[in-house]
């Protein structure tokens, strides 16, 4: 009744606002609304929905009264006569009473679609859930594992701490023992070469400031310190040596330091820092046996325990105690390497020795120089003296242009430039470098060593044209000596007293000394003639002092001529069958610049007095023979 009370009203009415009415009404009929509950896919429920949505949208978008067109014009009429008015023509339907609009499906499909998303949302907090508690579990193992590391590390650094004391304490020991094994041994006899190689380098900067930590960690100790004890102070007594408890023992000193170290070495009862100590130690007693197998087994021993010590990151990374093991290990290996002869391999690991030495505490950077001066040493003995070279280079570079310390022996500098000089022109330098510091410190030297460095430093200069020079290292030089020191390595024979003067009559004459110069090449020549087998033949001294020398001309010229055919047949007339081509070019090129000087000096005096040289020409014929021949 209320609706047709509103349709019946004489308000005014649009048809559109007419028609959406009876639209609302066909929607929540009982014929659409069972369509909908029982059908809902039919196309009569489609159709109505689609016309029910474009009804409201249109009323969404221009009011009740729907757009203002004109075909929509309001009517002051009734609702009944614009009902009569549009519908006169067409039979009405039956009047169905409105129902109140039914909105429970579209509810229902919104809150089964809340529910769904809201059942997906749980479901995945669930999820979340469930990995949040295990991350937790996990983290809580983690805090546990990070907790008992950190008790490991204490414990570790504690342990560290101690091993660090220990190596202290035997490294005070062995560098002790040390200089106690080189002082006996001095006192009993002479020194061999092996005995004043070891003295030369050993240690010196022991740490004195390092007491024992633990009542039985020192009794551990003093126990491997008596032991090492015996093992350094083994003396020989005749022929049976006794240990430091006065026992006499039958076998030889070598083999009762190498058995003390052997069982020093399997103790048991040792840690493994005094384990690594007595490795070293007994594989110095094993390179000291000088026995091929014995140094082979050190090598071994070297090798088995040793790390890539030129991984320079590896290193780093180290607890001090490892990285000083390494490197004291890899500097035993490089000398054990040197004493088999395997030279070249020695040096290159002790170049990895060398730049690992960065990482090093100033006392291990010293048994560095130390062992390199040892493998110098041997290099040298082995004639390579090249490779000894790089080998000191590496400890003092010549690139710094500094003098070598003191701790280096002059009598090393000495043989190092000894062992250069007869080498290419290129090592000449190095070599006089390593002489002049030598002779620099020539008070640390013995005579023969003396005279050896000081001759070779005036053959240098000698080479550069620098006479004053090379006659104040030849006047200066200590007399010849014809004793033997037992302390001095004999690496070359010293010059006779022959040699020093041939070079320092030709000296003199470079320098207009003529009177001095022909004094000595007469001498020589005196007592040689014309067989020289050394440099500067006193007979080519004396042909050019004669000839440029004033006094007599006439009677100097034909004495210098005298010299000179001597010479000049005994090349020709002599022995065709040469051995050492070089040297035998160096003697023709030498007679002939003497013959040169005679030729031109002689031919300058007969121009001056008016004479033709008939001799001075044949003498400057034969030189140019002799060139020819060197040619």
């Amino acid at each position: 009744m209320g609706h047709q009370h509103h349709r019946r009203s004489t308000s005014l009415v649009t048809p559109f606002h007419d028609f959406s009415l009876r639209v609302s009404d066909l929607h929540d009929s009982d014929l659409a609304v069972n369509i909908r509950r029982h059908h809902a896919s039919n196309e009569i429920e489609r159709a109505l929905a689609r016309l029910y949505d474009v009804v409201k949208d249109n009323e969404a978008i221009n009011g009740i009264n729907g757009p203002l067109k004109p075909w929509n014009m309001p009517s002051s009429a009734g609702t009944s006569g614009l009902y009569q008015q549009r519908h006169s023509s067409r039979p009405t339907s039956p009047y169905t009473p409105p129902r109140t609009p039914n909105i429970s499906a579209g509810a229902t499909a919104v809150r089964a679609e809340l529910q769904a998303r809201i059942s997906d949302l749980r479901q995945k907090l669930d999820q979340a859930n469930e990995l949040i508690s295990t991350l937790r579990h996990d983290l809580d193992v983690v805090r546990v594992g990070l907790a008992n590391a950190k008790k490991d590390a204490n414990r570790l650094g504690d342990n560290l701490s101690d091993r660090n004391s220990t190596i202290a304490d035997l490294r005070e020991k062995v560098a002790r023992q040390h200089q106690k094994m080189e002082r006996e041994r001095h006192s009993r006899s002479p020194p061999s070469v092996d005995a004043r190689r070891q003295s030369m380098y050993v240690n010196r900067h022991a740490d004195d400031n390092h007491n024992a930590a633990g009542t039985s960690s020192t009794r551990r100790q003093s126990t491997y310190h008596n032991r090492h004890d015996d093992i350094n102070n083994a003396q020989m007594d005749g022929n049976a040596p006794k240990a430091s408890s006065g026992i006499r023992d039958p076998r030889s000193k070598t083999q009762l330091k190498l058995d003390l170290a052997t069982d020093t070495y399997n103790d048991p009862s040792l840690r493994l820092k005094e384990t690594r100590e007595a490795q070293l130690i007994l594989c110095a007693v094993l390179r000291e046996t000088k026995h091929g197998k014995k140094i082979e087994e050190a090598r071994a021993r070297h090798t088995t325990y040793s790390v890539a010590i030129d991984d320079l990151a590896a290193m780093k990374v180290m607890q001090d105690n490892d990285r000083d093991w390494v490197f004291l290990n890899a500097l035993g290996l490089s000398s054990t390497l040197a004493e088999l002869g395997q030279y070249k391999a020695a040096v290159q690991k002790l170049t990895e020795c060398e730049r690992a030495s960065r990482l090093m505490t100033p006392d291990l950077q010293d048994r560095l120089a130390q062992t390199t001066l040892v493998i110098v040493d041997i290099c040298i003995d082995a004639d390579l003296p090249e490779l000894a070279t790089s080998a000191f280079e590496l400890v003092y570079p010549s690139r710094r242009n500094t003098t070598v310390p003191n701790t280096v022996p002059a009598e090393l500098l000495a043989n190092l430039g000894t062992a250069l000089f007869p080498s290419s022109s290129g090592t000449q330098p190095t070599a006089k470098r390593f002489l002049q510091q030598a002779y620099a410190r020539r008070r640390e030297l013995d005579k023969p060593a003396q005279r050896t460095v000081g001759y070779l430093l005036a053959l240098a200069a000698e080479r550069q044209h620098q006479w004053r020079e090379a006659e104040s290292l030849l006047t200066n030089l200590p007399p010849s000596s014809r004793y033997v020191n037992l302390q001095h390595d004999q690496r070359t024979q010293q010059p006779t007293e022959n040699a020093v003067l041939a070079l320092l009559a030709h000296v003199q004459l470079h320098l207009e000394e003529y009177t001095s110069a022909e004094r000595h090449a007469r001498d020589l020549y005196t007592k040689h003639g014309i067989r020289w087998r050394g440099s500067f033949h006193p007979a080519n001294t004396l042909i050019q002092v004669l000839a440029m020398s004033s006094g007599d001309r006439s009677q100097r010229f034909q004495e210098a001529h005298a010299i000179w055919q001597k010479i000049y047949a005994d090349i020709v007339l002599g022995d065709s069958n040469v051995t050492d081509r070089e040297k035998w070019k160096a003697k023709l090129l030498g007679h002939s610049d003497a013959g040169e000087v005679l030729a031109r000096e002689w031919t300058v005096s007969c121009e001056r007095r008016g004479k033709v040289a008939r001799t001075a020409e044949q003498v400057a014929g034969e030189v140019r023979l002799l060139r020819d021949m060197v040619r």
